[in-house]
Formats: structure tokens, sequence, C-alpha cells
């Protein structure tokens, strides 16, 4: 059993464009409680999220929108090319997240729960878990999936999954 007593925890991992959601909504379908980790991300760089202030503190106002938001596009410019720009982002989102995922899976009533993190063994939440399912692509149709659904660059694409660890 996992650290949750009468909670079956399921990891749910893969790379950029693999599917995760596609599989997080399947289980979610069939009765199990669902977090998208990518969604807490977004949540905590809100301008009233926890990261907001940290991330501007670290990357300066040139990631901000002129309306003083975090403007997604300009963070990943700054974390995607240099590897140890993207370990300074995650060591200030990745504790936060952390911490709504397990006020969250604390209070989900469901017996089964479903938590869908790129970085669910890098950061240590696998060993939580009950299971961990890992979600396989070719780089084909992550960058297919991925061009099509955010409108990214296949440059951007290939930059996000060569920041990744190898499936």
């Amino acid at each position: 059993m996992g650290s949750w007593p009468r909670k079956y925890l399921i990891g749910l991992t893969g790379n950029i464009g693999t599917g995760k959601t596609t599989v997080r909504r399947m289980l979610e379908d069939l009765g199990a409680y669902g977090i998208d980790a990518d969604d807490l991300v977004r949540n905590a760089l809100d301008r009233e999220g926890s990261a907001y202030g940290p991330v501007m503190r670290a990357f300066g106002r040139k990631i901000l929108t002129r309306q003083g938001a975090i403007d997604h596009q300009k963070l990943a410019l700054a974390v995607f090319g240099d590897h140890a720009e993207l370990e300074r982002l995650e060591a200030i989102v990745h504790p936060l997240v952390r911490e709504e995922i397990y006020r969250l899976v604390a209070q989900a009533s469901y017996y089964v729960v479903v938590v869908e993190a790129i970085k669910l063994i890098e950061g240590g939440l696998a060993k939580e878990c009950d299971t961990v399912w890992v979600v396989q692509a070719s780089q084909e149709q992550q960058l297919a999936r991925v061009t099509k659904s955010r409108g990214m660059s296949t440059a951007q694409v290939t930059q996000r999954i060569q920041a990744q660890t190898p499936q």
C-alpha cells in the first residue's frame, strides 16, 4: 500500500505528447479521481499563485506580459534551452505542486486517484504511488500531437523532448 490509507494511487507519466492525458481521462471515465500536475503548475504560476513571486524574482521581469502575468512562452524560452535554468525553475515549482498534489489526494473521496505528472519519477512522487504507469509514443507521434494541439513549432517540441528524460 502507498502513502495514503484507503486509497490506491496511480502515478501516470510519460514525455510530452505521448498520450498521458488521454489515459488519465479514460481512468476518470472508469471512476478514478484525476489530478493533472500541468494544471497545478499553471495555477501556481498565475498572479495569485504560490510560485508567481519566486519565479518572477528568479527570472526577472523579462518573462512577464505587459499586464504583469508570467508569459509561459517567454519562460519556456528561458529554461528549455538551458538545463541549469530548467532545474532552477523546477526547484521553485515542484515542491509547491507536490504540496498541492498531497492536499488533493488527501481530500479525494475516491478510492483510485490518478496523478498525471511528466516529472513523476524525477520529482520523487513515484515512490509514494501504489503503481506507476508510463505512456510512450514514437517521436513522430509526439511531434505531430504537440504541434497540432499546442501550435508549437517542430523545433520547439524537439527542444522540449530533448530536455526530458528519455522514454
